[in-house]
């Protein structure tokens, strides 16, 4: 193994919500700051660091948005697979999108999130407000950039190739707002974006480094 992630570290997931657009959940583990083994040598990984585990995207093959318009249950259902499969112990509730947090969505007065939480799949509802999406933007930006220090001070985001191909398929190409250069253009194919965005706003956020309001 190149990289030796510590059972200890956080597991987290995220996601956005999607039927007719495509869904997107995202795996992650968060360093408590410590020294890992690391492509043959060891490196130090800043507390806060975010490691992109794996990425499952929602999206009908050979067409681009289109989503598999999978239930909720099949959704739940396919998270929980995956969490078996890769091996995944003890996953916390990440950021998911707030959407799935609204009562009534569903047409029985509840939420779609009471039905992942019943089926025991938690997310935390996904900060927004004023600024937040340009805030997801520089958190993202600023993270990554982070990671190409050899020595790291700051936090970082990396990726697992492997298990995330349709993160490094999009996130380089995803056009800016044409509207609002300092925001992702919200009818392109942003959904993992969105998913892997929220988990790291949220963490910025309670950790205080932007204000709630």
């Amino acid at each position: 193994t190149k990289v030796n992630i510590p059972d200890h570290w956080k597991k987290t997931r995220s996601m956005d919500w999607g039927s007719s657009s495509p869904f997107a959940i995202c795996w992650w583990a968060t360093s408590p700051g410590e020294t890992i083994n690391w492509y043959g040598g060891k490196k130090w990984i800043p507390k806060g660091t975010k490691i992109l585990l794996s990425v499952w995207y929602g999206c009908k093959h050979g067409q681009p948005n289109t989503g598999l318009e999978y239930t909720n249950i099949q959704i739940v259902e396919g998270i929980k697979k995956h969490e078996k499969d890769m091996g995944y112990k003890n996953v916390k509730a990440g950021a998911a999108d707030s959407s799935m947090f609204s009562d009534g969505a569903t047409g029985t007065g509840k939420s779609m999130y009471d039905i992942y939480k019943k089926n025991g799949v938690k997310f935390n509802k996904s900060k927004k407000g004023a600024g937040s999406r340009v805030q997801r933007v520089q958190v993202m930006s600023d993270m990554l950039y982070a990671s190409l220090e050899d020595n790291m001070e700051e936090k970082g985001l990396f990726i697992s190739h492997v298990n995330c191909l349709p993160f490094i398929s999009q996130i380089p190409d995803l056009p800016r707002d044409p509207k609002n250069s300092e925001d992702v253009d919200t009818t392109s194919e942003d959904h993992v974006y969105d998913a892997a965005s929220y988990e790291l706003l949220n963490d910025e956020i309670e950790g205080g480094f932007f204000s709630r309001g």
